[in-house]
């Protein structure tokens, strides 16, 4: 640094109100990068718990507890297309990674687990009525109510933000 307050840079000298800003700048990017590489190990865990629920979930059936019910067999098949449905599409965040992409990956995957959210709550496979009372399974079909409401909420909120990035994308 010289006795006017500039610093030798690249490009030469730089005043040390600019050094300050490009510091700035160094850190938001240093961060942003970091931001990147979480959401790097975020895809990569969201896929492994997705597979091992996956597994446990389709094991449910053999293991005979008294609280599933014969009619879990015929929304098994929706409760699997979600939980493929997330790992497929982590993974796909995992390769590319634009925002628009990732908006729409998300918006698909929040509409199948709805999907399997609102089949599971018509079918209602299980009774926890066998260990509580009835009131078990009438707080369960609140809470599946409230998640419908929010799958609802959260693919809105997608479609918005993928038209958004898409926007933005195209005026560049």
């Amino acid at each position: 640094m010289t006795d006017s307050g500039e610093s030798q840079h690249k490009s030469g000298t730089m005043p040390q109100w600019a050094q300050d800003i490009d510091n700035a700048g160094r850190k938001i990017w240093r961060r942003h990068r970091r931001d990147e590489d979480q959401k790097q190990g975020e895809y990569v865990t969201a896929m492994i718990l997705n597979a091992i629920c996956l597994y446990f979930v389709n094991q449910l059936p053999n293991w005979n507890f008294p609280f599933i019910t014969p009619n879990f067999g015929i929304i098994l098949w929706v409760i699997n297309l979600s939980l493929v449905a997330q790992i497929v599409g982590n993974g796909f965040m995992l390769i590319y990674r634009a925002k628009w992409w990732r908006s729409a990956i998300l918006m698909i995957i929040n509409a199948i687990g709805l999907w399997a959210t609102y089949t599971f709550y018509v079918i209602f496979p299980i009774d926890l009525s066998v260990f509580t009372g009835e009131w078990a399974n009438t707080l369960l079909r609140i809470f599946l109510i409230i998640g419908i409401i929010f799958g609802v909420l959260a693919v809105i909120f997608h479609f918005v933000r993928f038209i958004y990035s898409l926007t933005i994308e195209l005026i560049d």
